[in-house]
């Protein structure tokens, strides 16, 4: 879009060479994104895309990523004293250790979501861990509001152990609907398509 280039700051548009049309030829270092890209169905597209993926800044988020998550998942550990307090903290566990597996592999493999299956695994679990996580912590904090407040109230207690039930069930679906994004791997474009869309719409819908 204007003002920008066909190409992007980092590309420039030059004619094939073995076909008719143009391509984005793209600076050192700069390349277009190619993550998702098995669902494009003509893959001529691919190379006429904005120049835009910077390979050095997204290696070091990666290895970022990999040390936070190691810290983080190192603290997480430390603090744990029971079995108790282990079941308890299981989901945000595991979700750092595939968030720390997939950022490692990642940044030594350069695998890409949605294309390879063992860092789209790791992606859609670590995902689905962390909303579990998050549900573990709500519930949580909601029986700490009702033991400390004054003005709790049998119903309060009941709506509490409701929520909580249905956090049950939304563990189950979450882990289900986590698995859709590295089964794409497995199915043709236009399935996979549908999988990839499900997945996203069900998690910025656990998200909200």
């Amino acid at each position: 879009l204007w003002p920008g280039t066909a190409c992007g700051p980092w590309g420039t548009c030059v004619p094939r060479t073995n076909s008719s049309g143009f391509m984005c030829l793209c600076d050192a270092g700069i390349s277009q994104s190619k993550e998702l890209s098995s669902f494009i169905v003509d893959e001529n597209l691919l190379d006429t895309s904005l120049c835009t993926y910077n390979n050095t800044v997204v290696l070091t988020l990666y290895v970022i990523c990999a040390a936070s998550t190691a810290i983080l998942l190192a603290l997480q550990l430390y603090v744990i004293g029971t079995r108790k307090q282990l079941r308890s903290l299981a989901p945000a566990i595991l979700s750092l250790v595939c968030y720390f597996l997939a950022s490692v592999y990642r940044a030594s493999s350069g695998a890409l979501f949605g294309d390879d299956y063992f860092f789209s695994f790791l992606i859609a679990n670590g995902l689905g861990f962390n909303i579990i996580a998050v549900h573990e912590w709500l519930v949580k904090y909601f029986h700490l509001l009702v033991n400390k407040s004054e003005w709790s109230s049998a119903n309060v207690e009941i709506q509490v152990t409701r929520f909580k039930k249905i956090g049950e069930v939304l563990k189950v679906l979450d882990l289900v609907f986590s698995q859709l994004a590295w089964i794409t791997c497995f199915t043709e474009t236009n399935e996979s398509l549908i999988l990839f869309r499900i997945f996203c719409g069900y998690n910025f819908f656990a998200a909200c």
